[in-house]
């Protein structure tokens, strides 16, 4: 590493802030499990940040099912009210339309 320690600027640099990138000298160095911070404050961001993005990554998605169900439902719905409206008035699809919806859906 080129650089030198931001708290220290007569030192080399050894590591960056996993958080901010800083740089830093052997003495000014966070060891927090794995990662190297250059303050708790900064290792504390981190675990903040780390901890809501795993938890909105791991969230189940439910809803996008039932909504998704919900818009299907309403779709069929709504073509099945425009094929026995349109039967009465003789065209020949949507009586075709309508007999499929009286024989298979509803």
């Amino acid at each position: 590493m080129a650089t030198t320690c931001i708290f220290h600027p007569d030192r080399p640099a050894v590591a960056r802030c996993f958080q901010c990138h800083k740089p830093l000298c052997q003495e000014c160095r966070v060891i927090e499990a794995t990662r190297v911070f250059c303050s708790s404050k900064c290792a504390s961001r981190y675990r903040t940040f780390h901890l809501h993005y795993v938890k909105e990554a791991t969230k189940p998605r439910y809803w996008r099912v039932f909504y998704t169900f919900i818009c299907v439902v309403l779709i069929l719905f709504i073509i099945r009210l425009i094929a026995h409206a349109g039967a009465g008035l003789g065209i020949p699809i949507l009586e075709a339309l309508n007999n499929f919806f009286k024989e298979f859906l509803f």
